[in-house]
């Protein structure tokens, strides 16, 4: 089965390179992955696309739940703010009222202090008593009145503060419960973090075997990026050209090309076939023969070192033993105008095997 065989059930593009470069990773055909190992490698990437997906989504509520969090303690804070603000007014208020019994109570003891004087002053004349009767009786009963204004007072100041007190005293449960709901807030707001915390860490895995997918799919297309451009040529060529070629090329797989052009035989003839095309200047396809050709060569004297490229430019003298003349040049002889196909040779014998298409 062909790499195109199986690209035929796959749309995403980045899994259709992947698998075109791990299919390239030998340069024979035994060794090419199967179809199994393509489709585990979609799953496994589908499956950490899934994963990273749905890490975003949780990472995105928790967000979500972090600020809502916040608001409402915000709102919290300035509830309390608030309490703290009355229970201040409230002390502020029974330190006046405190005042005012203060002076109130001094006020009875003038009143006291008055009271004494009267006494002392009546037993001084109590050989007048019988005349001051009325007016003792008067001011005994004076005396009394204030008095029971001055436990009335007294009574109804004490009233008014332990109604404050009381006042105070009822809202202490309502404040302890706001703290106690506080610290319940805070403590989910610190589970909340732990749990995005363990959202990033396993992000942050995600991200790790993602970059080591890529580096792995990084290393493979630096590996076979060649091999990749050779099957984008060969497929780039017309239908006749093709044809053309199909004695050299068994196998039109990238593999296959390169299995096929990198044998001594079949360089030899994809040159000559190179060369024909380039005499008779009429293929509209000669420049990717010519490039499909010098990458397949580069590739072959990988297995046959022996072999390289003429070193060819133009401004070189020509010279028949190196050089053949295209129909298309001015001069019989003379400096090279341009080169349009390099020719090769054998380094170990100086025998030049194919000589190079120049015009001069």
């Amino acid at each position: 089965m062909t790499i195109d065989d199986l690209l035929v059930h796959l749309d995403d593009p980045k899994v259709q390179d992947k698998i075109k470069s791990i299919l390239m990773d030998n340069a024979t055909l035994e060794n090419s992955p199967s179809k199994d190992d393509v489709l585990e490698l979609e799953q496994n990437n589908k499956g950490l696309e899934i994963k990273n997906s749905r890490l975003e989504d949780c990472i995105s509520n928790k967000d979500a739940e972090i600020l809502e969090l916040e608001q409402n303690n915000k709102a919290l804070k300035s509830t309390n703010e608030t309490l703290e603000e009355s229970i201040s007014n409230l002390e502020d208020r029974i330190s006046v009222k405190d005042t005012e019994l203060s002076s109130l109570e001094q006020k009875n003891e003038v009143f006291k202090s008055e009271n004494e004087t009267l006494k002392e002053r009546v037993s001084s004349v109590e050989v007048c008593i019988s005349n001051k009767e009325s007016e003792l009786s008067a001011l005994e009963q004076k005396n009394e009145v204030f008095e029971n204004h001055n436990e009335d007072m007294i009574k109804w100041l004490k009233a008014l503060i332990l109604g404050k007190y009381t006042e105070i005293s009822d809202s202490s449960p309502e404040i302890v419960q706001l703290k106690n709901k506080l610290s319940e807030l805070e403590a989910k707001i610190d589970d909340k973090k732990n749990e995005l915390k363990l959202a990033l860490k396993k992000e942050e895995d995600t991200k790790e075997k993602l970059n080591k997918s890529d580096k792995k799919l990084d290393w493979y297309r630096e590996q076979f990026s060649e091999d990749v451009k050779i099957q984008d040529i060969y497929n780039d060529l017309s239908d006749i050209s093709k044809g053309s070629l199909g004695g050299i090329f068994k196998s039109t797989t990238a593999s296959g090309l390169v299995a096929c052009g990198i044998q001594e035989k079949n360089i030899g003839n994809l040159w000559e076939y190179a060369k024909n095309e380039v005499v008779s200047d009429k293929n509209p396809d000669i420049k990717n023969i010519i490039d499909l050709f010098n990458i397949l060569f580069s590739r072959f004297t990988l297995a046959f070192p022996m072999y390289e490229v003429q070193n060819v430019a133009s401004g070189d003298e020509f010279d028949t033993q190196l050089h053949i003349k295209h129909n298309s040049s001015q001069n019989m002889s003379g400096t090279i105008e341009l080169v349009l196909l390099r020719g090769y040779l054998n380094t170990k014998t100086d025998k030049v095997i194919k000589q190079s298409i120049v015009r001069i």
